[in-house]
């Protein structure tokens, strides 16, 4: 199987190179969205947002800042930059500023997948069109007895970048439309929770403190 795959890469010619290095930055950037989107970043906000909510209620503004302590997460972020500055009767404004800082994070990147994976196939069509002009070239210019084995090894060069550039582009495809349906499922719950923030915030602190007054 090595040996097939390492001969068909030989026979397919400079452009599977670049096939090559192309699968192996889509390759990275993968592995390391992965790693964020599903590990780092993905909290469990339904299960957080009770206990923050249970110290608002206590009327503990720090206790609901310690637990969203880690910054790097987008859910934590958002909480926290908003209820440090509850004071200043902005807590609304203040947690969209949050959000819009963190959702470029959450896309960082992604787009270069779906990128890659163009590059990869157009690549493949390059390697397939410089084969196939390599075989009817050397059709053509060759001696009768050569003629059949330049015809084939340009073939093979066309059909080997073919189906290389697929084979980087279609997993790049399905990983990118995965990372970004993720993506925006975590930006869709930090925002859900931040307008939960908001309007509790509004509603039973800024109010009663009017009330109070």
């Amino acid at each position: 199987m090595l040996v097939s795959i390492a001969r068909a890469f030989q026979q397919g010619g400079p452009f599977m190179y670049g096939i090559g290095l192309v699968s192996a930055f889509a390759f990275a950037i993968i592995v390391e969205r992965t790693y964020y989107l599903f590990f780092k970043f993905d909290v469990k906000a339904d299960a957080i947002w009770p206990e923050i909510l249970n110290h608002l209620k206590k009327g503990d503004i720090k206790g609901a800042i310690k637990i969203a302590d880690d910054v790097t997460v987008p859910f934590f972020y958002v909480v926290r930059h908003a209820l440090e500055h509850i004071d200043t009767g902005r807590i609304k404004d203040f947690a969209m500023e949050a959000y819009y800082e963190v959702e470029p994070e959450l896309n960082r990147r992604i787009g270069y997948v779906s990128l890659l994976a163009n590059i990869a196939t157009l690549l493949g069509l390059l390697g397939t069109i410089t084969g196939l002009i390599a075989a009817f070239m050397g059709v053509a210019a060759a001696d009768p007895g050569e003629k059949q084995r330049k015809l084939a090894s340009g073939i093979a060069t066309a059909m080997n970048t073919t189906a290389f550039g697929l084979i980087v582009a279609i997993p790049c495809l399905i990983a990118f439309s995965i990372l970004k349906a993720k993506a925006d499922n975590i930006l869709n719950k930090v925002e859900e929770y931040n307008r939960k923030l908001v309007d509790y915030v509004t509603h039973h602190i800024y109010n009663s403190n009017s009330g109070g007054e």
